[in-house]
């Protein structure tokens, strides 16, 4: 009988992936998060992975929220610093794109606040400039840059996931 519930639910997580995630973008985080949850008898639980994305500029927000929910992720979104810490604190994220160049803060100092507090989160600066030979973006876990295609960021999202499992 248990044998005949985890082939189903296992069923559903393939469902689930080929839903949410056409493109099988993270498919072996999703498999081993499922797995997780199965063995805490919470299977039948949400999935998405969590990301917040934080940038001044609401337009590029919109652009961002969209790419990631189109590609089966949970976004949350912050237009400041201050605002970025506090949802971060608060919440439970699993990746952060974060914006250098913020209206309230420096971005630089939120990344350090949230390595600070939560080391293990990963956290990608996307910013409109190429701050990469810039000493401070080494805390980060990646950068990307704001004029790449999509693609790029979705790509390094997939690879700090799977590297954090």
């Amino acid at each position: 009988m248990l044998r005949n519930k985890i082939k189903l639910q296992f069923a559903f997580f393939r469902l689930f992936c080929y839903i949410k995630k056409p493109s099988g973008r993270g498919g072996q985080y999703f498999k081993n998060l499922f797995v997780q949850k199965i063995k805490s008898g919470k299977a039948w639980e949400e999935v998405a992975v969590k990301i917040l994305v934080v940038d001044d500029e609401r337009k590029v927000l919109r652009i961002y929220q969209g790419i990631l929910e189109d590609s089966g992720y949970e976004v949350v979104t912050a237009k400041f610093g201050k605002e970025a810490v506090e949802l971060f604190l608060k919440e439970n994220f699993d990746l952060v794109t974060l914006d250098i160049m913020l209206s309230d803060i420096s971005g630089l100092v939120v990344l350090k606040e949230m390595k600070e507090k939560k080391p293990h989160i990963p956290v990608i600066i996307l910013s409109a400039y190429d701050y990469r030979d810039d000493f401070s973006d080494w805390v980060s876990d990646a950068y990307v840059m704001k004029r790449d295609d999509g693609k790029v960021l979705l790509d390094v999202i997939e690879k700090l996931l799977e590297k954090g499992e």
